[in-house]
């Protein structure tokens, strides 16, 4: 979808998050994928009608979860995210985005991890709003 390709580009075009970790994913990420690592995915869009007729924006939601071997990691790494996906006017991944607005970020419960390794895993999430263009018809 459109709003992947962009959050996608939003997110690797930041070099100071692909510092920090190259390994973004959308959906899903690989098992045992190594942290910190981002993971995206588009909860809802829905268009935004308008009183003239057929109306090419829309208002898309994005869920973005970071995974990180310890809390500070993934606060850190977060910060990234936020800056990469927040008050963006642009084309990303050829998608005009009219702007986008962190809506929220909250730190889950840390997770055990899935090979059995020691430690948990520290996951943030955040919660994006993007405005962006759909072809019509």
């Amino acid at each position: 979808m459109n709003l992947d390709k962009a959050t996608y580009a939003l997110l690797t075009g930041r070099s100071e998050l692909t510092t920090l970790t190259s390994r973004i994913y959308n959906a899903r990420a690989p098992g045992g994928a190594a942290t910190p690592y981002v993971v995206f995915a588009q909860s809802s869009a829905q268009p935004l009608g308008a009183m003239d007729g057929p109306n090419a924006l829309e208002l898309g939601e994005v869920q973005i979860d970071v995974y990180a071997a310890t809390k500070a990691d993934a606060l850190l790494v977060a910060k990234q995210v936020r800056l990469a996906t927040d008050g963006i006017i642009a084309t990303a991944g050829g998608v005009v985005v009219r702007g986008t607005m962190r809506t929220g970020q909250f730190a889950a419960e840390p997770l055990a991890p899935a090979d059995g390794s020691d430690g948990p895993i520290y996951r943030v999430v955040v919660l994006v709003s993007v405005f962006f263009e759909q072809a019509i018809g």
